[in-house]
């Protein structure tokens, strides 16, 4: 219709009416839409019969046009738009007592704060989902990045707080042992740490943090038993290496441990052995990534640049540091 709606809005919309009530939904829209638009006839009840042809739509197509425009958002880097979009379908009255439609909307709502870099929102996500998947390592590992990134600490109440409620979650152990290390209660830490080794003593990790936590409590200025504290620390970092193997990280943590309590002539020799072994490979990370001769190369360079020996300096940091 070429006409002015403002002057025959009433055709436009008895028009429209009758394109709905025979279900040509898509025919009545250009007419409605006209009408809305118009200054005359922007009225409540021609808004009304315009939203109406919406119903045309089931939940199970709204789910699928949600989905699909999620993704594409996503795939065209419009980060901030796929947020909003999921915050307000959260929202929406016919996904908002669905729990499963809701479980997959948080999913695209943490994937796509985390690509937008907004990990103050993905950290409300992931919180949430944590609380009813605690036993879910995925979703640990991707708290760990997230509060690793943002640098926040509001994270340590909520690990202490879930940690009552589930006291034999290895992941929650470990965590909060990480976050008293960082603040330097080492004892609160080793506690945290000895738990989550008495739960599960076969992962090495659990080894490896019980005994860095002895050194580092053998490395304070006044502490007793120093010595006693040393050897607990080699003991729970020799079952380590028992467990983990010999290979570049367990070599290099060894000869790290061992150069932070001073005993470098030691702590060459495992330097040298990791810089001989090869990095480890794991599928879908680059080799680049997890190959630690750089680090190596650093702190055997700091070594023999104390002792004066700086060629040997130099040739490590040129073979293995430069670009």
């Amino acid at each position: 219709m070429e006409q002015n709606p403002e002057e025959i809005g009433d055709l436009y919309l008895d028009v429209g009416e009758a394109y709905l009530e025979e279900g040509k939904y898509m025919t009545a829209l250009p007419l409605l839409s006209a009408l809305v638009i118009s200054e005359k006839y922007n009225l409540a009840v021609v808004w009304l019969r315009h939203a109406g042809k919406t119903n045309v739509l089931s939940k199970e197509d709204w789910w699928q046009l949600l989905v699909s425009c999620a993704l594409t958002l996503c795939e065209v880097q419009r980060y901030e738009e796929a947020e909003l979009l999921v915050e307000s379908a959260m929202e929406f009255y016919s996904f908002y007592d669905n729990k499963p439609r809701r479980k997959e909307m948080e999913c695209f709502g943490l994937s796509a704060t985390i690509l937008d870099h907004n990990f103050y929102k993905a950290y409300n996500y992931i919180r949430l989902m944590l609380m009813e998947n605690v036993d879910r390592p995925q979703l640990w590992n991707i708290f760990n990045q997230l509060t690793i990134t943002s640098q926040h600490q509001r994270h340590h109440r909520f690990c202490l707080r879930l940690l009552l409620k589930y006291p034999d979650n290895h992941a929650l152990c470990v965590l909060c042992g990480h976050n008293a290390m960082v603040s330097g209660s080492f004892k609160h830490a080793l506690g945290q740490y000895v738990q989550a080794f008495q739960t599960h003593p076969e992962i090495p990790l659990h080894s490896l943090c019980v005994g860095l936590t002895f050194f580092h409590m053998a490395s304070q200025k006044f502490v007793a038993k120093r010595h006693t504290l040393v050897l607990q620390g080699f003991s729970f970092l020799w079952r380590y290496v028992d467990l983990r193997g010999v290979c570049q990280e367990s070599m290099y943590n060894l000869g790290r441990a061992l150069h932070q309590i001073g005993l470098t002539h030691l702590a060459i020799h495992y330097y040298q052995m990791a810089l001989t072994l090869p990095a480890q490979k794991l599928e879908g990370i680059p080799d680049d990534h997890l190959d630690l001769r750089r680090e190596i190369a650093f702190n055997l360079s700091l070594i023999y640049q104390a002792s004066g020996n700086m060629d040997m300096a130099h040739q490590l940091i040129k073979t293995h540091c430069i670009v």
